[in-house]
């Protein structure tokens, strides 16, 4: 499934026990130095931000180019991809529902296998409906094949499926650290 299409759907439902010693402070900073981190890649949330506001903004050209390929592969191609968006977001706005904002947290939990870099990427959703507002938290995927130069993004309806995640990332689907999907808050409007 699309990666924006399930940013809205899944929106609008919405120290490891083995290691027993202690590091001391000369391994403990580098262990650090070598521990990736948001400073080491800065286009992460940048790009996070403009896949948020091409969202916002109904650009589905930039969308597609900041989801992850084999995503959009499995959902059936590039053409499809727009389409169905495009036909999901009217669907939804029929409805009565509009995405109200998105915003994008610090990126954590990086991890490097298959000469890609993964990182989870905290979101935040606000959606507009006829019964208020409804506000949750999820997540992206970033992925990156060029040493976080450039990154494409799986979102957290499609991470948090298993099947899924096994074929996207065949090889550290059980690795990735993935965060519990939680239900979204309903914020009623004072009347």
């Amino acid at each position: 499934m699309p990666s924006t299409i399930t940013i809205i759907v899944s929106a609008a439902l919405f120290l490891s026990v083995g290691c027993a010693r202690t590091l001391d402070s000369s391994q403990n900073q580098a262990q650090q130095a070598n521990t990736p981190t948001l400073g080491n890649y800065p286009n992460l949330r940048l790009q996070a931000i403009q896949l948020t506001d091409a969202t916002l903004r109904g650009d589905y050209e930039t969308v597609q180019k900041l989801t992850y390929p084999k995503l959009i592969e499995v959902g059936g191609g590039a053409e499809r991809f727009r389409n169905t968006v495009k036909e999901t977001v009217k669907e939804i706005e029929s409805k009565g529902i509009r995405i109200e904002s998105l915003s994008v947290g610090e990126p954590q939990d990086f991890m490097e296998a298959d000469q890609r870099i993964y990182a989870i990427v905290p979101t935040k959703m606000k959606l507009r409906v006829p019964e208020g507002l409804l506000v949750g938290d999820a997540f992206l995927i970033g992925i990156s094949e060029d040493k976080g130069v450039n990154w494409t993004f799986v979102d957290s309806t499609g991470a948090a499926n298993k099947e899924l995640r096994k074929m996207l990332f065949p090889t550290v689907a059980d690795k990735l650290r993935i965060p519990e999907q939680k239900r979204p808050v309903l914020q009623k409007e004072p009347t």
